[in-house]
């Protein structure tokens, strides 16, 4: 099983997806930014730390939400 997985999530869902995150116990570990833009739609995440970054984009492959949601939470 993956520890690292990105997920994208589009800028109307993005907050809601962090919250979503953070009431499963994910810590949002992203440091450059003093109040979290919603521009920043896809989520660094690690399972097993249980940490998640945020960033305005990737060319790695991406989970949905929903994909993400249905294997780890």
């Amino acid at each position: 099983m993956k520890t690292l997985v990105y997920v994208y999530a589009d800028i109307y869902a993005a907050n809601n997806f962090a919250e979503l995150l953070i009431k499963n116990s994910y810590t949002d570990s992203t440091t450059y930014v003093a109040e979290v833009d919603s521009t920043l739609g896809v989520f660094f995440i690690n399972i097993v730390r249980k940490e998640f970054s945020r960033f305005y984009g990737t060319e790695a492959d991406c989970l949905t939400t929903e994909e993400f949601t249905d294997l780890f939470l």
